[in-house]
This record gives C-alpha cells, structure tokens and sequence, in this order.
C-alpha cells in the first residue's frame, strides 16, 4: 500500500492506527463521519446516476484512472476473518492496511461504501455457542457467514469488531455502511449450493436458542412452534394448519428485519450517521409461491431459487426495516441488475424486464403479471412503495460461480449495457459495475475505456 500522505492530520490519523495496534482498539470520541441526507431523496423521482465499481481494491493508480473515467462511488469489503483471524484481538497489519485504503480512494476524490464482510466470519467466531446456523436435520450450514440472528455470543463479537471498525475509519472517508446477513454479505438467511443441499429443504433455525429461547439475543423471539419441522403436518401432537405454517414463516423472515435493524441500531449508537445500504438478492419470494408453499406446508413447493429458505419475503420485510428503523437513511441496492430474470422478461411479450412510471400504482401483491417481471423490476417497485432511495448492480461474470450470475445470463459486456439502462429507467441513484477487477484484468471483456464510454453515453442521455 502506499504511503500515508504527510502533515500534521496524516501524523494524527497514524497515531489513531498505533492506538489500534497497541490496544485492539482505538478510543476516541464520537464524530459524525458524514452528513445524512432525507430520505426521500430520489426515493421517489430519482436523479442523475453515479456510477461506482464493487469491491475496489483502492488501489492508488486504479483509483486514479477510475476517477479519470468518470467513477465517483467505490464499494470496499473488508474482511472479519483477516481483522480477528485467532481471537478478538485486530490484526495490525490489516489494519494498516484497511485505514491506508480509505484514505486512498477518499483521496482519489471516491464517494466510499464499506461492506463489514460479515460473510466472512473468523472460524472462532462460527465456534461459539449456537455460532451457526442449523437446520432442521441438525445439519450446520456450510456458510462462512456466523448466526448473527440467534446467537447473543455472535452478536457480542460483532459489536466488538464493528466498535473497533467505526473508530478506525478515516475522518470523512466513509459515506455509506453496506450490511448484511447471508453468506454473500446479502440479506437473509444462508442458501447451500444446489449441488450440496441434496434436496434437504433446509430453514436455518434450529439451533437450541432459536428453538427454547435460551441464550436468544435481545429483542429476538423463539420459534413460535418448536420442534416443528417443514413439510411436516404434526406438532405437539396435534395437527399443523395452513395459519401456523404461515405464522412461522412470518416469524422465520421477521428474525431477518430484527437483525438488520439491531445492525443499523448498534452502528448509529457507535456513532456512524452515514447510510446504510441493504443488498437485495433476486426477487425473494412471490406472493402467490408464498401462498402454494404455505398450502404445501413448506414441503419445497414453490420455492424456485431457495428465497423461502432464505427468509426472503420483500414486501413485508421492506416496511418493517423502514419502520424499525425510522432515523436512518437506508438505500436499497438490488443486486441482479440483468440477471438471468431480465434476460427471459426482456423476451417476453409485453416486454417486462425494466421500470414502468405505473408500477408503483398498482397494487403489487394482488398482481398476477409480477411473476413475468425481472427481480429486480419487481424488487425496485416494491422499495419506491416502502419509500427507499435504490442503487443497484450487476451480477458479474457468469461464469464465476457465486456472484448472482448463471449460464442463463447476459454476457459481461452485456451486463454493462443493459443493467447501466435499467439504472436510468429505474431512475436509480447510483450504479456499481461488478466487479472492480474485471476492469482492469489483461484482456477482460469490459476493459475501463468501455466502462467510461458507457458513463458518457447515460451521462448523455441525463443531460
């Protein structure tokens, strides 16, 4: 990494750094890192588009060149594994590491949203009590992401690390927070590769706190129907009904809104008055699939893309965050801006993959022709009902397993043309290109120039 820039407020910045080095922790008073802006702010019309790049390395020449065509926002994750990799004790040279690359791209003039990489778990972390997550066949998930939703330990590592996080961050460096719960920093609950599920249907709370009660995290609830386990029609023997099914559903999502609003509500409480930013993966699960996989008692019908297990349930979740969170500015950012879903909505007849100015009129839940739309139109629509600002990205290389893309989807090059559209259409506020190396790599299909060639181009068309 290079240098700090010299002076008096870089000296004060790396005696900040020591502090953490020396004592795992630097203390310092409480400064309001960026001013918040309304939340109605393009929550509703939108604005001009600022495009960004997701996981920058903030590296100084990229940084520049970056800036050079036209990039004002950078997305960093750090890494909780490389930050406490044995105990809670920060690791000195990541820290070093992580407070010299604000600095850079703050330098470089980059808008930055930090990702607190808690899909990146350390291995102790995951070893506590009730650390991961479980399904009903006992099976512990595969995921690297801890049980943040039921497990006080857990909670308790996080609030130490995202302590230590808060007053490391370079004055003024950080003007978003981007949370998260699943095992790809999204939220929800973790989804195991189809090919290592083996059709186990899994739901992710049945470790013992989220079972009995014991050791549940403040403000969380145990299972309303312990024991029970899906697809089963028997509990406490007695029949199950199609309400108790729903019911535990509604508390299965309903954990998801109360971790992320204890996330949002810790992280103020540190001090942070920047935004928060909330990925939202796919389109969740739709109306009528929730009813079918109630009906079928959550035996697996319905569920297409494992939102059901995910806890996914947008338009409920999307109020219940606004309203537990009342103070804060959270932005929406969908995450599958073409995805494989655009690519069959862009086909169809009518054409269903991008905005409409009627969307938000109609009444979402009670519209049938939903489930012809892409994710991310009906995801879009359902965050301008609950009044969120909306950023969203692409979902990356299709062929790279893991990053929201599939063989169905549209090329990189592809990505870059329609998902920058739909930023327009959707009157987005912000766009990140994913992923930051894909610009810069020896013979990528998207090199920078043609990245900023598109900026100029809906920069053009803005105008």
């Amino acid at each position: 990494m290079a240098e700090l820039q010299s002076g008096s407020r870089a000296a004060r910045r790396r005696l900040a750094v020591a502090s953490v080095l020396v004592a795992g922790l630097v203390i310092v008073g409480t400064t309001t890192l960026v001013m918040r802006q309304g939340v109605e702010e393009n929550a509703a019309t939108g604005g001009d588009v600022q495009y960004g790049v997701l996981a920058s390395q903030c590296d100084p020449l990229r940084s520049r060149q970056l800036t050079q065509a036209g990039v004002d926002v950078a997305h960093v994750d750090l890494r909780w594994d490389l930050y406490h990799p044995e105990s809670d004790a920060a690791d000195p040279t990541y820290t070093q590491q992580v407070f010299s690359m604000l600095e850079v791209c703050r330098d470089a003039g980059l808008d930055v949203i930090v990702g607190l990489g808690t899909q990146y778990a350390p291995e102790w972390v995951r070893e506590l009590p009730d650390g991961r997550f479980v399904d009903q066949t006992g099976t512990p998930s595969e995921a690297d992401a801890p049980n943040l939703m039921y497990s006080s330990d857990v909670r308790g590592a996080f609030e130490r690390y995202t302590s230590e996080v808060i007053q490391l961050l370079p004055e003024g460096s950080v003007s978003a927070i981007r949370l998260g719960t699943s095992e790809a920093g999204e939220l929800g609950f973790p989804a195991e590769a189809l090919d290592s599920r083996s059709g186990r249907n899994s739901f992710w709370a049945y470790n013992d706190a989220a079972q009995t009660g014991d050791g549940l995290p403040e403000g969380m609830t145990p299972s309303p129907l312990p024991g029970w386990e899906p697809g089963t029609d028997e509990w406490s023997g007695g029949s199950v009904t199609e309400d108790d099914v729903d019911a535990w559903f509604s508390w299965y999502s309903d954990s998801v809104v109360r971790t992320v609003a204890w996330q949002i509500t810790l992280l103020r409480d540190l001090g942070f008055e920047g935004e928060f930013h909330l990925p939202f993966a796919g389109r969740g699960t739709l109306p009528a699939d929730r009813e079918a996989a109630v009906a079928a008692l959550l035996d697996g019908t319905a569920d297409r893309d494992a939102s059901l297990e995910r806890g996914l349930y947008y338009p409920t979740q999307l109020h219940a965050i606004r309203e537990a969170t009342p103070d804060a500015v959270v932005v929406a950012d969908i995450t599958g801006l073409g995805d494989a879903t655009a690519v069959r909505a862009r086909e169809a007849s009518p054409r269903a993959d991008t905005c409409e100015d009627s969307d938000v009129d109609l009444s979402l839940e009670d519209t049938p022709e939903v489930a012809d739309w892409s994710a991310s139109r009906w995801t879009i629509a359902l965050a301008r009902e609950a009044g969120y600002p909306v950023m969203g990205e692409n979902p990356g290389p299709p062929s790279n397993p893991g990053t929201g893309s599939d063989s169905d989807s549209d090329s990189l090059p592809e990505q870059l043309r329609f998902a920058t559209q739909y930023a327009e259409d959707c009157k987005l506020r912000t766009f990140l290109f994913a992923f930051e190396d894909n610009l810069f790599e020896t013979g990528t299909a998207v090199p920078l120039s043609l990245y900023a060639h598109t900026i100029r181009d809906q920069e053009g068309r803005q105008s």
